[in-house]
This record gives C-alpha cells, structure tokens and sequence, in this order.
C-alpha cells in the first residue's frame, strides 16, 4: 500500500506539473485547479478538475467538469484546451517514466484562436526536442502546416520531413512538401517571373493587390489589371509587353524572357497557356502549385464572362462584382427558359463561387486555393468552354 500511496504521490506531482503548464502557455477565460488528486490516482473517484471564473472584479463563480458540461458553459475551443490538459499529463508521465513514444497529433489547433494555435506549436517544438518523442503531426489547415514548417521543423528539415497527401482514385500518394514554391509560393514567383507562363499570369492579382495596397484602386495600373481579371471594353487591346510595364513599375526589374512573345494578347496568353496547363495535369496527382490553379481560375472567370456578355440583354457597364453581376443579370433575363439554361445557370453558379477566393488572394489568404482540385478547375474551364446557348 505504502508503495501505491508513493506512486500516488508522484503523479499528483505530474498533475500539478501539467496544470502549471497549461496555465504557462494556454490563454482561456478561466483559471483551472485539480482537487483530489491522490484519491483520483489512487482509483477511488475521477480527478475533479475545478473551473474558475472571474465575475465582476471582486467576485469568482467556480464550476467542476460536469457542472460545465451540463451547463454547456465551454466553447469548443475551451472544450478542447481543457482536453489538451489531459495531454499535457500523459505526456508528463511517459517522460516521468522515460518512456518511448511516438505521438501522433491529428488536427489538434482546430477551433482555437491563433494565440492558442502559436502557443500549440511552441509546446510541440519543444515535444520534438525531446529524445524520448517523435511526432507525427496531421492537419488540414494549411496555415497550421507552414507555421509548424517554419518553427518546429525549421529550413533545415522541412523539405525532409512534411508531405501533402493526395488521394487519386484509391490511393494516397504523399508528394513533398517543403519546397519554397509551396511554403513561400510569392517569393518563388518573382524569382521566376518572366520564364513560367503560368507565374506570369498569376502575377496579375497579386501585383494588383500591390498596387491597390500602395496607390488605391483608381490609378491606371490597378484599372488595367483590372481588365485582365474581368472581361472589359479594352481586354483584347493589352499585349504581354504592357502586362510586363504595369507588373514592373510595382516590382522593379521584373522582365519577361526573351522566349516570350511580347506581341501576343495577354487573353490568348491566358487561354493557351491554361490549355496548356491542363495536358501537363490532366494525370497527374501533383495538387500543390499555387500558380496553376490561379492560372486555371483567371481562365475560367473570364471564359464565363465572355459567354455571359454574348448573351445578355442589358450591357450596361459594371462597377465591382462584376461577374457576379453578369450572372444574375443572365439569369434574371431567362428566368423563364426551360432545362437548357438551368444547366447553364448551374455552371456559371460554380464560377461565381468559386473564382473570387482563388484569384483574389495576397500573402495570407490562399488557403482556399490550395484546398482546390487540380481537376475541378479543369473539369470546371472545360465545362465553361463547352457552353452554348443551342435550345434557347
């Protein structure tokens, strides 16, 4: 017994150690104690984990664990810092015990603010420092992914040691994921600008943005990029020479290369070069360069723009939103039309929701295009290109 009653004693330590921890590094509404914890360890009730919260400045309202779940008082994110608690002792007690372990993580910052997230990757930093550990660590959420690149696995490692699963048909292929074209995909195009067709279509938005950021949305350049993204009245008139004046008065010395052809109208250069795009990954299983899919949506958009403007009634011209716009002008004009434009209409719904997000996106907001399938967006531009107005 008295051996027992030791073993007891020792865990309670390892219960404190972990609360120390949590309260260390988590950021939560409440304080946490845990209240009998040697009868707990000893297997007689279930450890009591007390909640504490402040009310008004002088007064405190403390709930127990069921208390809170009856009470549904946590949010989902509480709820699993609360379960991160429970971590933190198992992993307190295997290193107690020099245990060997191989901990497998899956997802484990979802539903927490990013204070709590940054706090997550510091404590698994810190897990993989330690011989008696290896991680492996699962997660869709893509900013997660290159966070945990940049302060767990560090340049040394990370094209060594993170992948990106992607399924094809009944397997899981695991392609690296370390490269700076994936981690750093802004960086890497203007490092290659002027030689790979689809880095210089993909440089049309994110210049854009540039400009937006540094002269607002009235100056030449930011209007006539503008026309690149959005079928208007002077599209067909820009050549690939004025596409590089406008990118190379916001990013200096940025040329294209002597390969390519400055005579040829930046939107015939939009549409082979995504045909072209296709063929290249049209098998493949590669669903991670951010520049194809980009070039693949500025594709789409404006092929769905074309079509909608040969069909609509009211031309008039569009500030903003405009292929929203031309959508629910299309479908407002034919609303009475039979199967045929129901089709239609369900193609070029994909388009408005689809394209927004994935063309217009800057150095923090490209996740939802990462999430995108390659064939998708290839289905999607061939579907779009196949569209016609035979039965109405």
């Amino acid at each position: 017994m008295a051996a027992i009653e030791a073993e007891a004693e020792i865990e309670k330590t390892l219960w404190h150690e972990a609360t120390e921890v949590f309260k260390e590094r988590f950021h939560v509404n409440f304080s946490i104690s845990i209240e009998n914890q040697s009868n707990a360890i000893l297997g007689t009730i279930a450890p009591n984990i007390v909640f504490t919260f402040q009310k008004g400045s002088d007064q405190q309202v403390k709930f127990d664990r069921g208390q809170l779940n009856s009470l549904n008082f946590l949010s989902v994110g509480e709820r699993r810092a609360m379960y991160l608690l429970y971590v933190i002792f198992e992993f307190k007690a295997r290193e107690a015990k020099e245990q060997n372990a191989l901990i497998i993580i899956d997802d484990i910052a979802d539903s927490f603010d990013y204070k709590n997230k940054y706090a997550i990757i510091e404590y698994l930093k810190e897990l993989s420092e330690n011989s008696l550990f290896n991680l492996l660590v699962l997660t869709h959420n893509f900013d997660f992914y290159r966070t945990f690149q940049s302060r767990v696995l560090g340049n040394g490692s990370k094209r060594k040691h993170s992948f990106i699963a992607q399924k094809n048909d009944n397997t899981v292929n695991l392609i690296g994921g370390g490269d700076n074209f994936i981690t750093e995909p802004f960086d890497y195009w203007k490092k290659h600008f002027g030689e790979i067709p689809q880095i210089i279509i993909a440089m049309i938005p994110f210049v854009r943005n540039l400009v937006e950021y540094r002269s607002g949305n009235k100056c030449n350049d930011y209007l006539d990029l503008t026309s690149l993204l959005h079928i208007k009245s002077n599209t067909k008139e820009f050549k690939l020479g004025d596409l590089e004046v406008m990118i190379s008065n916001t990013m200096n010395e940025l040329q294209l290369s002597e390969n390519i052809d400055k005579a040829m109208p930046v939107i015939d250069f939009i549409y082979t070069t995504a045909d072209r795009v296709i063929q290249t990954l049209i098998d493949s299983v590669d669903e991670i360069r951010l520049e194809n899919k980009v070039a693949l949506s500025i594709a789409i958009r404006l092929k769905a723009e074309e079509f909608m403007l040969d069909h609509i009634i009211d031309t008039t011209p569009i500030n903003g939103m405009q292929t929203a716009k031309l959508y629910d002008r299309l479908s407002k004009e034919n609303i009475d039309k039979g199967e045929t434009f129901k089709n239609i209409r369900k193609t070029l719904s994909q388009v408005v929701l689809m394209t927004p997000e994935n063309i217009h996106m800057n150095s923090f907001m490209y996740e939802p295009l990462m999430d995108m399938s390659n064939h998708h967006l290839i289905s999607l531009y061939q579907t779009i290109k196949e569209l016609t107005w035979d039965g109405l």
